[in-house]
């Protein structure tokens, strides 16, 4: 693209496409950035250039798919947990697409009874096919192609970002955003020049000599009427500046008021022309002297070491309150170069610039008075801790200041030159100005006798929000500075703006040395660090933008405004309705105390109750708050199932205790969320016991037999997939078993009451579980008469056996239930079946 810029083919008539249908392969701010120094020619050439590659998938199922990868790949036998920055590659998709067709083709083989090493039988398979991948529609042509969906792609800030897409299933193209083409133009190129490419398609005899001659005709009609407009100018020009002077100030309408305002509350740095190594610097490291005149009746400078504060004087003046700046002259010549400028800075009228009133040249002094701002500087605002800055007045005050100097980079002053927290000053409404600015020839000419005293710190204070290049020039190239040295300025106030701080203040270093380092072209360059819980990470990157060491690169603030716009989630930022918000909501704080205090206790008696009914059945629970005695109740019927772990005590001897105890909180909370699905109620554990009952303590009829029976098939599942963290190798044996019988039940205690179960029902329960084996569900006679006038359960007679207590029973294993499609583990004859 460098070598088409110097063949002069950028200039509108061609357009480049480049066919990048390889993953790896990335168009955007790499690509154009090199080391060879012609960034700026390279990212211009790139514009209009037009990128087809193979479109990336914007599914459901795309996005389920990935998220897939990342949680298989943190599985054995990768362990591997990729990065947030790091995206699954196409590829993959792909890959999945390919195995799918392939096992498509397999499946056809075998069904036509082929013998699938057959390379040729199973190829045959996969041609003219059609099916819906992950990647989107898949179709495979008669020689094996695959036609994908493609993706065109456009330049746009810097990145190649897709404009339109072709889809190939249904021939379709669709356009999603417009088309940039070089010089910003979104009108496409012609496809052949006018005249063909040799000509052939004018005579060029006839064809030429009329176009040379409207072609003159039309030069000299637009160089005449150039002329006439510049010469109406100039003529215009001359007659405001003889008329009268608007922007000048007699003294004699200055009443100076007893006001003590900030220097940068007034108009910023200090007007005046000292520079160092040839630049500007300003006066906030410095005090104003005023001249023993009485008349001025303002307050005393204040030294800076020990307020952190300069004072400047107030005036009204018609009726409206301006802050006075003294510059150090002794006279002023208002050459013709000064009255243009004076002309020019007073016609300036945006919101976000304070406002130039006019100066004041009499009695050998000189005077420059601007709109007093009286909230004070930023610098001011940021530095007072008593002043609450949420995120709305910091994203305010960004866009206000970047508001500002997009008016004044598209206005004659071009620059500003000296832009610092200080020289940025805030109304009475909140509004954030831009000051300080322009009046570059008045200004010429300081007297440095009378200037005040400066040392090198201060000197290196003040030259903190410097661009690199214009700290490492000899001399300026302008006493105005440049709009890329602005937008590096502008980023160091962000820094303040987000830490509420001085430029690198998080740093441990002299001023002094910051101004070394920055000069220096170390890699990376220095530059304040900033916390990342101080700001957001668009915020952020954002300032890393906007002070990038290579000039050319940094954006316009045209480009900024956009970008914070985006981070403040394409909201408009309006100072002053975030002011009346903040009062409304003063206004109403004490009914919102009321509103918040209430919920708070609604929140906590809600999480109180939540527990309680964790611990007592709801019913219960409900009759325990409103005081009520808990009677015992007796059911008439009711079924209860036990389960514990087989081995559990050799399990524990061979485990730590809190190996124990992780295994038991796994287990026993993959079985809650599994009996939240079912009308049952869990009783208790104890130890690796199990207990739960259901038809209590709010009856259900006879469903209860059904409810106990579907639940211990989805536990008794549940095992064979259950892993023990610190023995992952070692599977689990559950017995469980039910009975079906009256219950009673009961309250017991008042510390940490509990519901209890008491019945010759739960002692059957318990056997059926005890004299069970691993990996089964032995119900009881009664549980298999009930569950029999259901039915639908697969159950097994396992015959009579001894149980304590009951002498001889008859007994049932339960292995299914139709509908129940979970898996089920085989029951295996462990060494420790037996307790």
């Amino acid at each position: 693209m460098l070598f088409a810029s110097s063949m002069k083919l950028l200039g509108g008539d061609f357009v480049f496409i480049v066919i990048d249908v390889l993953p790896e392969s990335r168009f955007g701010v790499n690509t154009w950035m090199g080391d060879d120094g012609r960034d700026a020619e390279a990212i211009r050439a790139y514009e209009g250039l037009l990128n087809v590659h193979i479109l990336t998938p914007q599914t459901e199922t795309w996005r389920s798919f990935k998220n897939r990868v990342r949680a298989k790949m943190k599985d054995p036998p990768f362990y591997y947990t990729m990065p947030d920055d790091i995206e699954v590659d196409i590829r993959a998709a792909n890959l999945f697409d390919a195995v799918l067709l392939y096992a498509n083709a397999l499946n056809k083989t075998l069904r036509d009874g082929f013998d699938v090493n057959d390379g040729l039988i199973v190829a045959d398979y996969l041609f003219n096919t059609r099916y819906e991948g992950l990647s989107g529609p898949v179709v495979i042509d008669s020689l094996g192609n695959s036609d994908p969906d493609y993706a065109l792609e456009n330049l746009v800030e810097g990145h190649m970002v897709v404009v339109g897409a072709y889809y190939n299933s249904n021939d379709s193209f669709r356009m999603l955003s417009e088309v940039r083409f070089h010089g910003g133009s979104n009108r496409a190129p012609a496809d052949s020049p006018a005249c063909g490419w040799t000509n052939e398609l004018c005579n060029r005899t006839t064809a030429n000599t009329t176009t040379i001659v409207l072609a003159t005709l039309g030069v000299m009609i637009i160089i005449i009427a150039i002329l006439c407009a510049l010469a109406y100018r100039k003529f215009k020009m001359e007659m405001e500046l003889n008329a009268k002077e608007l922007w000048k100030v007699e003294y004699k309408d200055l009443l100076f008021c007893k006001r003590a305002v900030s220097l940068a509350g007034s108009i910023g740095t200090k007007i005046g022309s000292r520079h160092v190594n040839g630049h500007p610097i300003g006066a906030s490291i410095g005090s104003v002297r005023h001249s023993n005149d009485k008349s001025l009746n303002s307050v005393a400078s204040t030294d800076r070491a020990t307020t952190g504060q300069i004072f400047s004087s107030v005036a009204k003046y018609k009726g409206c309150l301006v802050s006075v700046k003294l510059i150090e002259k002794n006279s002023q010549v208002v050459s013709r170069q000064t009255l243009k400028e004076l002309k020019n800075i007073r016609n300036l009228n945006h919101e976000n610039v304070n406002r130039f009133v006019g100066a004041c040249i009499e009695n050998g002094k000189v005077w420059v008075l601007m709109v007093y701002c009286n909230k004070g500087s930023l610098q001011d605002v940021l530095e007072n801790d008593n002043v609450k800055l949420n995120e709305q007045f910091k994203i305010s005050f960004a866009t206000d200041i970047c508001k500002g100097m997009e008016y004044l980079h598209s206005t004659n002053i071009v620059s500003h030159g000296r832009l610092k927290s200080s020289n940025c000053v805030i109304d009475t409404r909140w509004v954030c100005k831009i000051t300080d600015y322009g009046l570059y020839a008045f200004k010429r000419g300081v007297n440095p006798t009378t200037s005040p005293p400066i040392s090198q710190r201060e000197i290196c204070s003040a030259l903190l929000w410097t661009a690199p290049e214009i700290l490492r020039a000899e001399s300026p190239t302008t006493e105005r500075g440049t709009q890329k040295a602005d937008v590096y300025a502008f980023a160091i106030i962000l820094q303040e703006i987000a830490v509420r701080g001085p430029p690198y203040c998080t740093h441990t270093v002299e001023p002094e040395d910051v101004i070394e380092m920055v000069q220096a072209r170390s890699s990376p360059p220095y530059r304040p660090r900033i916390p990342w819980d101080s700001c957001k990470p668009k915020m952020h990157s954002l300032m890393i933008e906007c002070w990038q060491e290579n000039a050319a690169l940094r954006p316009n603030f045209s480009k900024i405004k956009s970008k914070l716009r985006a981070i403040n989630n394409n909201k408009s930022v309006n100072i002053m309705d975030n002011m009346i918000l903040l009062m409304e909501q003063h206004s109403d704080h004490l009914e919102e105390l009321v509103n918040q205090r209430t919920t708070e206790l609604e929140e906590e008696k809600q999480k109180t109750d939540e527990l309680l009914y964790q611990m007592l059945p709801r019913t219960v629970a409900e009759s325990l708050k409103t005081g009520s005695t808990i009677y015992p109740e007796s059911f008439e019927e009711a079924t209860v199932y036990f389960s514990d772990i087989v081995g559990f005590t050799k399990l524990s001897s061979t485990s730590s205790p809190m190996q124990v105890i992780d295994l038991l909180n796994d287990l026993y909370t993959c079985f809650d969320a599994i009996i939240d699905n079912y009308d049952v109620y869990k009783v208790e554990t104890i130890g690796d016991a199990y207990m739960v009952a259901s038809g209590l303590p709010v009856r259900n009829g006879r469903r209860h037999v059904t409810e106990i029976a579907t639940m211990a098939l989805d536990l008794l599942s549940s095992i064979a997939s259950f892993r023990m963290r610190h023995n992952p190798d070692e599977k689990l044996q559950m017995r469980s078993g039910f009975h079906t019988g009256p219950v009673a039940s009961g309250v017991v205690g008042l510390k940490m009451p509990r519901y209890c179960l008491f019945g010759d029902t739960v002692n059957t329960a318990s056997r059926m579980e005890s004299t069970g084996l691993a990996l089964r569900i032995q119900v009881s006679f009664e549980s298999y008469i009930a569950l029999g006038e259901f039915g639908g359960f697969l159950l097994e007679k396992r015959g009579d056996i001894s149980v304590k207590g009951k002498g001889s029973m008859t007994t049932y294993w339960l292995k299914g239930k139709d509908g129940f499609t979970k898996a089920l583990p085989e029951p295996t004859m462990h060494p420790l079946c037996i307790k």
